[in-house]
């Protein structure tokens, strides 16, 4: 079979008005059928093959033409595109950031190593979900990452063999009422696969043992920082012009430390955790911690762990401009081994294992997101 045989991107049509005015699921299903991509994936043989041929390239054409398509977005506008993103709580009552993707100068080789895996990677199920929690980790686009990444499982996974235009409706189309008023299909693909906020927990546990030490890991089985969700100390104490400090150095230091999107090991604790290690005076900030218990939600082997508290209201008052330079780089690595510890869950699924149960073995945590 040769490269010709497998899809390819169409030109444009006369229809091109009229199919950008169809409703999301209707638009991508009708590509997908002009390309001929769904009767080619119900062979797992020639998908083999044409995974194996793709290159990052086309790859990430693929990427772009799908977001694009499914944001209305003209042709000349798809592409990556989601810098300075942040991501906030849906909740109405209360407002915080859930989670900061990586700077845009790390998205590219992060996306490069993510479609290595996936074409190392032999098992189309798990190719799906990595493909899937890699979008949402990175956050390539400004929006419409949700849906990109609930579309590319639907086409790796076994689903895409036998794909129906009312399945790409059911987790696509935005028009309709549900979450935030933009459609069900993140209710409805939350009942298969592990919502992120879900499966991070698992995935930085992991990141900690890396970044704070096994020894800090077999101690503690949680963070938990005083400050409430909605209220993250800031630094009132510091301006701009201190020790040559910017504004935009303040601001990304702020959104930073409120990142507490991830239930026991929020990336804000991880990232304050990792400064009382490296500045002692401020180890003081650590505070006696309870011992877990079943009830707390943790991982059956964090149970009578402690947990690491930490009063971060007092701790900031003590911050100064090295401090808040220090908490954006721990910040960016912490991400960089964040989406590699995603990719490495998939390809190593035996170094990442968790018991979740006290009467059940270890298993590998690419197990628990589906």
């Amino acid at each position: 079979m040769t490269q010709e045989q497998f899809p390819q991107q169409p030109a444009q049509s006369k229809r091109e008005s009229d199919f950008e005015k169809m409703e999301t699921g209707k638009k991508v299903f009708d590509f997908l059928e002009r390309i001929k991509f769904l009767e080619f994936r119900k062979s797992d043989e020639d998908f083999e093959k044409w995974i194996k041929q793709l290159s990052f390239e086309e790859f990430e054409q693929y990427l772009n033409r799908l977001n694009g398509m499914m944001r209305s977005l003209p042709k000349d506008e798809r592409g990556r595109d989601g810098d300075d993103v942040k991501i906030e709580t849906s909740n109405p009552f209360i407002s915080y950031t859930e989670y900061l993707p990586p700077d845009s100068s790390q998205k590219d080789s992060l996306m490069k190593e993510a479609f290595v895996a996936f074409k190392q990677i032999s098992n189309n199920e798990d190719r799906a979900l990595l493909l899937y929690y890699i979008i949402q980790a990175v956050h390539p686009y400004s929006d419409g990452n949700g849906r990109l990444g609930r579309l590319l499982y639907e086409l790796v996974s076994s689903s895409g063999k036998d794909l129906k235009e009312e399945d790409l409706s059911k987790y696509l189309d935005h028009n309709k009422k549900g979450h935030n008023g933009n459609g069900e299909g993140r209710e409805f693909f939350a009942k298969k696969i592990l919502e992120p906020k879900h499966a991070y927990y698992y995935i930085n546990r992991e990141v900690a043992r890396e970044v704070l030490g096994k020894g800090f890991t077999q101690e503690y089985g949680k963070l938990y920082l005083y400050s409430p969700l909605d209220s993250a100390p800031t630094f009132n104490h510091l301006k701009e012009g201190d020790d040559g400090l910017s504004v935009r150095e303040l601001s990304l230091a702020q959104t930073a430390l409120q990142q507490t999107g991830v239930d026991h090991f929020s990336f804000s604790g991880l990232i304050l955790s990792k400064l009382m290690q490296e500045k002692s005076s401020l180890q003081k900030y650590q505070k006696q911690g309870m011992i877990l218990g079943d009830n707390f939600g943790v991982a059956q082997e964090d149970v009578n762990k402690h947990i690491f508290s930490i009063d971060d209201e007092e701790m900031v008052k003590e911050f100064t401009a090295g401090d808040v330079r220090r908490i954006i780089e721990i910040n960016s690595d912490l991400k960089i081994k964040f989406v590699r510890t995603i990719i490495d869950i998939f390809v190593h699924p035996e170094s990442h294992q968790v018991k979740v149960s006290e009467d059940e073995e270890s298993l590998p945590i690419k197990q628990l997101f589906s």
